[in-house]
């Protein structure tokens, strides 16, 4: 025989697989009805973003060194390495050679390391002169190799500045000089302090900071 409170029992044992399956769907509701946080990826990254940044670059360094660009500088996942060349028509000595490609890695250093919505790119940051590979080559006006005297390729691989003369009776390059980025930045530096104030208005607008890896 079945007792009222027998009824009464089952009522509650079955109304208990019904109240959590609402619990459960008002959980299930609060946790889809939260926003997610918003975090920079490099796919939200435009593209276009990446090629106007080196446009730019490239740009400005024709402007301000009187370079033309020569090939290299694709960016496309990581932009914590840079293969790039210049060339130049203007004859050049090491001094003037090395304020070339020191300004022109000072100002891709301090670009990318100074831009956030780069900074998904990078596997470390700050990025260093030692991840770059630079190189400016000097041709007359005749596309051919400047005779002794002059350098005809100057360029940092790996954290070390060379400065190359072409030898034509021999066919071949020889080295001018050869130094450490940080003593061509120190020297850059150096000399940049010394000059006249009408100077200084010209130079061009790399930054020159410690903090780029001496």
């Amino acid at each position: 025989m079945i007792t009222m409170s027998t009824l009464r029992l089952k009522a509650k044992i079955l109304a208990i697989p019904i109240f959590l399956g609402v619990v459960a769907l008002a959980g299930a509701c609060t946790t889809f009805s939260k926003p997610k946080a918003q975090t920079q990826t490099a796919a939200s990254v435009d593209t276009t973003y990446l090629q106007d940044f080196m446009k730019n670059y490239i740009k400005d360094m024709e402007e301000q060194y009187e370079l033309t660009y020569y090939g290299g500088g694709q960016l496309t996942e990581h932009i914590d390495s840079l293969d790039i060349t210049f060339s130049s028509h203007r004859k050049r000595s090491v001094k003037n050679a090395r304020k070339t490609l020191v300004g022109c890695a000072e100002e891709y250093l301090s670009r990318v390391n100074n831009d956030e919505k780069l900074s998904v790119f990078l596997d470390h940051h700050p990025i260093k002169n030692t991840e770059l590979d630079l190189g400016i080559i000097f041709l007359d006006e005749n596309e051919q190799w400047y005779d002794l005297g002059f350098i005809v390729n100057a360029s940092l691989i790996q954290g070390v500045a060379r400065y190359k003369i072409y030898n034509r009776e021999r066919d071949r390059f020889q080295n001018r000089h050869e130094e450490f980025y940080r003593e061509a930045l120190k020297i850059v530096r150096s000399q940049s302090s010394k000059q006249e104030p009408s100077d200084i208005l010209n130079t061009p607008v790399a930054r020159l900071k410690d903090q780029h890896n001496l």
